[in-house]
């Protein structure tokens, strides 16, 4: 698994990266394993207000969730714009392949409050990854965007972010090949 910050987020953020690398994993449910001293580092956040350790049991107090929250704090219309403008232009299966704005605007809401640990990032890459995969010979094949998020209660957003996590694929690398992808 590869993880990359940006050195900004943790300068600002005021910590060590280590200790920010350990918020991160506890943030995203990352097992931490063998990262450094763990024990004096858990202590140390703990210390500064960052987690509570109780019964071996880590929970991130809201000095910590703040963290992660501020790359998000773009509203979501702009987000859902910026996400759209990832779809080609066109129709696909007799729709048009960015959906509307108010459905996907809609369903976006609705999946980002039901999958609160999922960052924008994610969401970002997952589609990309998804439509380089619905390319064929330049023509987009795939879901419109708000089909995407949600059709009938099945969210292929959701199996594709599920799918990269579980694969761990470098989306990054994925798509560094392909024309047709915008890169964000």
């Amino acid at each position: 698994m590869e993880i990359i910050f940006n050195l900004e987020d943790v300068k600002s953020a005021g910590l060590p990266i280590l200790q920010y690398f350990i918020l991160y994993c506890i943030n995203n449910d990352i097992p931490l394993g063998n990262v450094g001293n763990t024990n004096e580092d858990l202590v140390y956040l703990q210390n500064e207000g960052y987690i509570r350790v109780v019964e071996s049991k880590i929970t991130l107090k809201l000095k910590s969730v703040k963290l992660f929250e501020s790359n998000d704090k773009q509203p979501i219309s702009e987000f859902v714009a910026e996400w759209r403008g990832l779809f080609p232009s066109g129709m696909t299966w007799g729709r048009p392949t960015k959906g509307s704005k108010s459905s996907c605007v809609k369903k976006m809401t609705k999946f980002m409050k039901n999958n609160k640990k999922v960052a924008r990032v994610d969401i970002l890459n997952a589609t990309r990854f998804y439509i380089d995969n619905k390319m064929r010979g330049g023509v987009y094949e795939g879901q419109s965007a708000d089909y995407f998020i949600d059709k009938n209660g099945d969210s292929t957003l959701e199996g594709v972010i599920e799918h990269i996590k579980e694969k761990g694929i470098n989306v990054d690398n994925h798509l560094d090949d392909n024309p047709f992808i915008k890169q964000v």
